[in-house]
């Protein structure tokens, strides 16, 4: 099944927001209620954030790929990674 279908089968009963401001804000508020970290998800440029409450499922939709370089790799890697 592909993302959008998968995406597509989770709307229908969830709270879609759209703009990157109100979902910024609405993805540290459901960071902050799961107790999760916030630097957890990459926000840098997200169009929309979903969370269908009942069966648990949460997207985010971003303008561009982002590749996080995370503690531990190597910084020659990272910066590859980059371009």
């Amino acid at each position: 099944m592909s993302k959008q279908a998968t995406i597509e089968n989770h709307r229908e009963g969830a709270e879609v927001h759209r703009g990157a401001d109100l979902c910024k804000k609405q993805s540290m508020d459901l960071l902050a209620e799961l107790h999760l970290p916030k630097a957890l998800l990459p926000l840098a440029a997200v169009e929309e954030v979903g969370y269908n409450r009942a069966t648990g499922f949460v997207w985010l939709r971003q303008k561009k790929v982002h590749h996080p370089c995370l503690q531990g790799r190597s910084e020659r890697r990272c910066r590859t990674r980059r371009r």
